[in-house]
C-alpha cells in the first residue's frame, strides 16, 4: 500500500488538495480531497461568515487509508474555522476511521474549529448513532462520551 499525494495547492480562499491510497495492484483504494464552499451572500449582507472547507472522502477508510484522512483533517482543522468531512462516497468505514474522526473532533475543539460530518450512511451511520453522533454533525467534545468515559462517569454516579 502506498499513499500518493496527487495534487496539493493553497489558492488563497479556495483550498484544493487531493491525495490517494493506492493498493499493491495499483488500484485506488481511497481518495481524500478538499474544496471550499463559500457562504451565500445576499445583497447588502456584510456578514463575515467563514467559508466551509469540505474534506471529500471516497472509497474505503481502514487501517491503510485512515492516515491520509487524518493528515488532511489535521492540516485543514489547524488553518480553518469551519470544516466538514463528507463521507457520502465512502464504501467502508472501519474502526480506524472512527478513531480518526474522534481525534479530529479533539483537534477541532482545541483549535476552535467547527467540525461537522455529512453523508454518513450504512454501517457508518449505525456506528455514529451508537456513539451519540448525528449524521449531520458531531456534538461538542463536552457533550460526547466514549463508551469508556461513559462507563467511568456512570460508575462515579453509582458510588
Amino acid at each position: 500500500m502506498g499513499t500518493e499525494v496527487l495534487n496539493t495547492s493553497d489558492r488563497g480562499p479556495s483550498l484544493q488538495a487531493t491525495g490517494a491510497v493506492i493498493g499493491n495492484d495499483g488500484a485506488v483504494l481511497a481518495t481524500v480531497s478538499c474544496h471550499t464552499e463559500h457562504p451565500a451572500t445576499t445583497l447588502g449582507d456584510s456578514s463575515e461568515e467563514a467559508p466551509l472547507v469540505v474534506v471529500d472522502v471516497v472509497g474505503e477508510i481502514d487501517l491503510d487509508s485512515a492516515p491520509l484522512l487524518r493528515s488532511v483533517l489535521t492540516d485543514v482543522i489547524r488553518r480553518e474555522r469551519q470544516v466538514c468531512c463528507d463521507l457520502s462516497g465512502v464504501a467502508f468505514l472501519g474502526a480506524e476511521a472512527v478513531n480518526t474522526l474522534f481525534a479530529a473532533c479533539a483537534d477541532a475543539d482545541e483549535a476552535g474549529c467547527v467540525l461537522t460530518v455529512r453523508g454518513v450512511h450504512g454501517i457508518g451511520a449505525r456506528v455514529s448513532r451508537s456513539l451519540g453522533w448525528t449524521t449531520s454533525g458531531l456534538p461538542a467534545m463536552s457533550q460526547r462520551r466514549t463508551p469508556t468515559s461513559r462507563a467511568r462517569h456512570e460508575g462515579k454516579n453509582r458510588a
